[in-house]
C-alpha cells in the first residue's frame, strides 16, 4: 500500500498541480535544448517569469518579473549574478532570442506556448 501511495505521489504531483492552479496563467513559455539539458522560460500574466536553467541533476529556478517593449522582452530577476541569462530577449518568428555581447552562445527559445499581447 505504501508503494502505491508513493509511486501516485510521485507520478501525478498532486501538490506540484494544485500550487501551479493558485499561480498566474502562463501566457508564454520556450524551451532551449542543450546536450544534457532542456532549459525553460515561462512567462505568466501577472508579469512575473520563471526560469529553469536545466542544471543537470539539480531543480534550480529562478524568478523575477518582466516587461515588453515593441519585439523585445525584458527581464529582471530577482538574484541576477546567479544566471547566466541575459536581460532582454528578441521575438524572431516561433522563437525568442537572447540578446547579448557575444555570438559564442545564446539561447534560442522555441516557443510552445504563446498568448501574449505584444500590440497594446
Amino acid at each position: 500500500m505504501f508503494a502505491i501511495v508513493v509511486l501516485l505521489t510521485t507520478s501525478c504531483r498532486p501538490i506540484h498541480n494544485l500550487a501551479e492552479k493558485f499561480k498566474s496563467p502562463i501566457l508564454l513559455s520556450g524551451y532551449c535544448e542543450h546536450t544534457m539539458t532542456s532549459v525553460v522560460l515561462e512567462l505568466r500574466q501577472d508579469k512575473s517569469f520563471c526560469y529553469h536553467p536545466g542544471s543537470f541533476l539539480k531543480s534550480d529556478v529562478a524568478h523575477g518579473c518582466y516587461r515588453l517593449s515593441a519585439d523585445t522582452v525584458i527581464l529582471q530577476f530577482r538574484d541576477s549574478t546567479k544566471y547566466r541569462l541575459s536581460h532582454r530577449l528578441l521575438f524572431r518568428d516561433t522563437t525568442l532570442v537572447e540578446i547579448g555581447d557575444s555570438l559564442a552562445h545564446r539561447h534560442r527559445f522555441t516557443i510552445t506556448v504563446n498568448k501574449l499581447n505584444r500590440h497594446n
